[in-house]
């Protein structure tokens, strides 16, 4: 619990500083009503002060199912029924940042009671050095971050005219990437053993789940993508499938490479690979990305995004092809 507590804290400073900035930025080249902007980035943030990461040091999957995914996974179930019957992008973004707090409180709530949180603990210089020992891992995240906006501020600079079914589409692709979690979760929880061999094994399993995963990701997205942009956007907008194809891609190559890298190289101590093939596709596809908006407009964005997710996921894949157990 004091381990959480200060990691508890020290994000919450951190959600503080960063919030508002990436609400201003939502708003400026979302192109949404500013209040859905504000809330969607809000929720998506918020999941950052979850329990997820303590529950899976602690090796139990269920509870990190039932306390901090759950409560998610109703929301957007909820939040979807209420779009189906006319609610709109408001109601939707609304619920799914109701569910996402109620998840950080039932996780918070949860793991503080289980453990005692002594003075010593609160001490806020204390987290303050914290943050500090972890700056180089901020500023990686903080780069993550940029990059995965750099999709619409592409397009907001290059083709602003295509700008409104663009961001639809890139929305439905992050909602797909977030519905990954509960699995990716799980089976980070899952992979590691205290026998190596073990761990090594069931990386292996968990790699060949990805695959199917990404499988029925790729045919989720290419086969509702349509309709969902029309229920999305309460009938205003209607992708084509031309545009729906490279995201269904994308997100098949997420599910490969979310599952690999974050489960089974962590697990198998290939962190080194997952930062490098990260980073390698963020600098890259920032590149093809401004290179394919100017090309071929959206759909030129579209495609760069799809290829580095691809290149991504193939380099993780390799690399635990190759991984041998730890010894």
């Amino acid at each position: 619990s004091p381990y959480y507590y200060r990691s508890l804290i020290a994000r919450a400073l951190l959600f503080v500083v960063s919030g508002p900035v990436a609400i201003i930025a939502s708003i400026a080249i979302a192109g949404l009503d500013p209040a859905v902007a504000a809330m969607s980035t809000a929720a998506y943030l918020a999941q950052s002060l979850g329990g997820s990461w303590f529950f899976v040091g602690q090796g139990r999957p269920y509870r990190l199912l039932l306390l901090d995914t759950a409560p998610r996974l109703l929301a957007i179930l909820i939040g979807i029924g209420a779009l189906a019957m006319g609610g709109g992008l408001l109601a939707f973004t609304a619920i799914l940042l109701a569910g996402t707090v109620s998840s950080v409180l039932l996780s918070a709530i949860v793991i503080l009671r289980e453990g005692s949180v002594d003075a010593t603990t609160r001490r806020h210089p204390q987290i303050l050095q914290l943050l500090g020992t972890q700056r180089h891992a901020i500023a990686t995240t903080s780069s993550a971050s940029v990059y995965a906006n750099m999709p619409l501020i592409a397009v907001s600079i290059i083709a602003p005219e295509a700008r409104d079914p663009f961001a639809l589409a890139f929305k439905l692709y992050n909602y797909a990437a977030a519905a990954l979690a509960p699995m990716v979760q799980f089976l980070q929880a899952w992979v590691p053993s205290d026998d190596p061999s073990t761990t090594y094994a069931r990386a292996r399993r968990a790699a060949l789940t990805a695959l199917l995963g990404g499988f029925v990701a790729f045919g989720a997205m290419l086969g509702f993508g349509v309709p969902a942009s029309t229920i999305l956007s309460t009938g205003q907008i209607t992708l084509e499938l031309g545009m729906v194809l490279p995201f269904a891609i994308a997100i098949g190559a997420v599910t490969v490479s979310q599952v690999v890298g974050l489960a089974c190289l962590t697990a198998l101590d290939r962190r080194t690979v997952v930062a490098v093939s990260t980073a390698i596709g963020a600098l890259g596809g920032t590149i093809l990305i401004f290179g394919g908006t100017a090309l071929m407009s959206t759909l030129g964005t579209a495609w760069a995004i799809a290829s580095t997710e691809v290149f991504v996921a193939l380099c993780q894949f390799v690399a635990l092809r190759r991984a041998q157990p730890i010894s």
